[in-house]
């Protein structure tokens, strides 16, 4: 918490600037924090100019289910980071990893209309998160690509965003 104090601190110095540009400040559910941690900073500093960025599946680093973050954060999140997980657990415990939207673990369709029915945004934004493996760089950036190409596919024809 003493960092998010930290962060309190430095939003509050920037929210002059924030309102004379008029410029929304969307805080994320990073890797390291929970939804309630973000929720605490929001509403601490209670400000319409700033809200949350609500990543699909930063919750999971910190083991908080996606869609309870989802549903905490949905309310005042500016943006979005729509993104899909698969989580494997073996005999070394538990690891997530990046894939294309619908491939893995994440209720895409659930996380869509929550967001449309309570977020004060008007836009997914979809994020790929690839782990290069043991691949080159260049086999790494096609095989996103691919996710990407894919992902788009499933946004268009099951979530039904766009055209």
């Amino acid at each position: 918490m003493r960092q998010l104090v930290d962060v309190y601190d430095q939003i509050k110095l920037a929210l002059p600037l924030l309102e004379e540009k008029a410029v929304k400040l969307a805080v994320e559910n990073h890797t390291d924090t929970y939804a309630d941690e973000i929720l605490w900073l929001i509403k601490q500093i209670h400000h319409p100019l700033v809200g949350a960025c609500v990543d699909t599946v930063n919750s999971m680093a910190v083991l908080e289910s996606p869609m309870d973050a989802v549903e905490k954060l949905a309310p005042y999140a500016f943006v979005n980071h729509l993104c899909d997980h698969k989580l494997e657990r073996d005999q070394f415990g538990i690891k997530f990893y990046g894939v294309a939207l619908g491939d893995g673990d994440i209720d895409c369709l659930r996380v869509l209309n929550t967001i449309k029915e309570v977020s004060p945004t008007d836009r997914i934004t979809f994020e790929i998160e690839w782990d290069i493996g043991e691949y080159s760089l260049e086999v790494a950036r096609k095989r996103q690509m691919e996710a990407c190409v894919k992902s788009i596919k499933y946004a268009q024809e099951v979530l039904g965003i766009g055209g």
